[in-house]
């Protein structure tokens, strides 16, 4: 309790500090706004902004103009967005990594109670709009009654169904929860978006709940919609609807379906300025192309026509040379930073199948380590995961070194290849028969073959699952083949519980304390094996497809429980060392080695661009603002 009161006191500090630098600050703004607020278009940029605005404190105080390029790939455009800009448009919480605390851009204040069952939020007074209308409270009510509480639009249970809203005044409110949310400003800072903070004013005419029966079947006719939560669900995003107002630094002025382009020019009400209160953003506008594939992504950037890019070039580390060829001449620095995840790929196996006979060997954790002894890790990083001075090392997927629940032990465990061990331990699980093919078969005599489903996000993958189940095959005689599948077919093999094996990059490397990374190591996604057991999904007793957990599984689901619920330290710090300890007994996935680290492009006349670390707990490039950038 004491360390997380003691963050509070530094968030409240942080918070305190940016009101007093800002009000002696003489407000001045970009060049373009300075023209339209004489031609009387806009209001003067002291009445634009908050009374107390954000301040961030930049390295090199810049000069105002340009626009930054980026690249995005097609059909992740929301995705691969908020890998930059989209963090600083929509979260309400940010995790400062390098102070270890919560702050906010859009918050004046947050604070909670000793148990975590209240939450008090308020609003910088004066925050508004894109459009220039105020945010208040009114905001969050909306969102709160009608959106997060509309069955139509959030059918699905959500962590708010035993929270009250109270609204203070037009700009404080409070949540209160009938358990405690020790965790709750993680979640928030999870890259999750400032879901509280919605233009009630805008989306109100898109609103079922706010349209008579004519009016709906009007506005649907001239959208285009035939349902209304379609509808909704489209006007608020922020990379489809340009009339949709923001609160973050950049609003959107085309249709990308139109212009196969994101173009984003300044928000004229952005709250936040710079030490010496210049209205930030410096950069006038965003240029985001759309590709359609890796090849036109890296020709995008050895053409020198990126200015910051991260999301789209990190993924394989294989273009180094090609982007290192090209550097000099495009005038861009190649960046490395370390992902915030535990391994270059791990193979997650499905604990609960329910396939009679593969279940047995799945469910085992002499099978799991076989296969690890099994792999030949030296000769897969030697072809896939070594370019230049850089090279991976033999790891399973372990919470990172770093982290205070870094475990050495777990980390190396059964990752040296000794094929003579492994058959042996397939030899004691009874697997001595062998087909025509001459491939183990089950102690029972049947045939046994095992897939690994390889989603289709990197190119390399397949190739990568390819090496290392053709390794299983000659090493220990297992039939095991690979299935590559676009994302959306493995997903919902995934949530079917109808898979095998399948390979991912794994889940957060656990730096730091966030909701969603323990949801992940304690099995609650566990790519959805473990949501077999969850409260508000477990099945019952009279279910035909029923079965109980094993007592591992069950220990590590009330561990993962623990962490998030309580409000002792003593206690979670506790379950969190149980769950390591778990995932080292059973060995639930089996990894190959640590990432190499992630390829960043900047050009060398960008400005404040600041440490780009490949961080998915709280937000990609939480570290990074662009809204600091600026052109030399």
């Amino acid at each position: 309790m004491k360390k997380l009161l003691s963050l509070a006191l530094v968030v409240l500090m942080v918070l305190s500090l940016c009101p007093a630098m800002a009000e002696t600050a003489a407000y001045t703004e970009a060049p373009a706004l300075a023209a339209k607020v004489e031609a009387g278009e806009l209001p003067a940029v002291a009445d634009r902004l908050p009374a107390e605005p954000a301040v961030l404190e930049v390295e090199e105080v810049g000069q105002y103009g340009g626009t930054l390029r980026q690249a995005v790939m097609s059909g992740a455009l929301n995705h691969s967005q908020s890998h930059m800009t989209g963090y600083i448009n929509r979260n309400s919480i940010i995790y400062d990594r390098d102070n270890q605390s919560y702050t906010s851009i859009f918050l004046k204040d947050f604070s909670w109670n000793e148990d975590y069952t209240e939450f008090t939020f308020t609003i910088r007074e004066g925050l508004k709009w894109s459009d220039g209308e105020p945010v208040t409270t009114a905001d969050v009510a909306f969102w709160f009654n009608d959106v997060l509480k509309n069955e139509e639009l959030t059918p699905s249970e959500t962590s708010y169904t035993d929270c009250t809203l109270t609204v203070v005044d037009d700009y404080t409110w409070k949540f209160n929860f009938e358990t405690g949310k020790p965790l709750y400003l993680a979640k928030w800072a999870y890259n999750s978006g400032s879901m509280f903070l919605q233009p009630s004013h805008y989306l109100k005419q898109f609103h079922a709940g706010y349209l008579s029966a004519d009016e709906l079947t009007a506005t649907l006719s001239a959208e285009g919609f035939d349902d209304w939560t379609l509808m909704y669900k489209d006007k608020m995003n922020d990379q489809k609807d340009k009339d949709l107002p923001v609160l973050g630094p950049w609003v959107l002025t085309a249709d990308p379906a139109v212009t196969n382009s994101l173009t984003f020019e300044r928000n004229p009400y952005y709250c936040v300025v710079d030490q010496n209160g210049q209205q930030l953003p410096y950069v006038d506008s965003l240029l985001i192309s759309i590709v359609e594939s890796a090849d036109l992504m890296n020709m995008k950037v050895i053409a020198g026509e990126v200015d910051v890019q991260v999301a789209g070039v990190q993924e394989s580390f294989s273009n180094y040379p090609l982007f290192a060829q090209y550097a000099e001449e495009m005038n861009y620095t190649i960046r490395t930073s370390d992902f915030n995840e535990p391994n270059a790929m791990n193979f997650h196996f499905n604990v609960t199948s329910k396939d009679p006979v593969k279940a047995p060997y799945l469910s085992s954790v002499d099978f799991r380590r076989a296969l690890s002894l099994g792999m030949d890790r030296e000769s897969v990083i030697a072809t896939f995961y070594s370019v230049g001075p850089y090279s991976s090392e033999p790891a399973q997927t372990s919470w990172l070194e770093g982290s205070p629940y870094y475990d050495e032990e777990w980390a190396k465990q059964y990752t040296e290849f000794d094929a003579e061990k492994a058959n042996a331990m397939l030899d004691e699980l009874g697997m001595t028969q062998y087909d025509g093919d001459g491939f183990r078969m089950t102690a029972n005599g049947e045939a046994f073959n095992l897939v690994v489903l390889c989603p289709s996000f990197d190119t390399t993958w397949i190739e990568v699952v390819e090496m290392v189940c053709s390794q299983w095959r000659d090493n220990l005689k297992l039939n095991i083949t690979s299935k590559e599948i676009d994302p959306g077919t493995w997903n919902t093999s995934c949530q079917a519980n109808e898979y095998d094996i399948t390979n991912l990059t794994g889940s957060c490397g656990f730096l730091y304390v966030a909701e969603s990374s323990i949801t992940d190591w304690a099995g609650n996604r566990g790519y959805n094996w473990g949501t077999r057991f969850m409260p508000g999904v477990q099945l019952t007793e009279d279910d035909p497809n029923y079965f109980a957990p094993t007592e591992d599984l069950a220990a590590l689901m009330a561990a993962g429980e623990t962490a998030m619920t309580t409000a002792d330290d003593a206690e979670r710090e506790t379950a969190l060392k149980e769950i390591v300890q778990l995932w080292k007994d059973n060995l639930y996935a089996i990894g190959i080695g640590r990432r190499l680290p992630a390829i960043n492009i900047v050009k060398n006349n960008v400005h404040n661009v600041g440490k780009l670390d490949q961080d998915w707990a709280f937000g990609f490039c939480a570290t990074s603002r662009a809204d600091g950038y600026w052109f030399e």
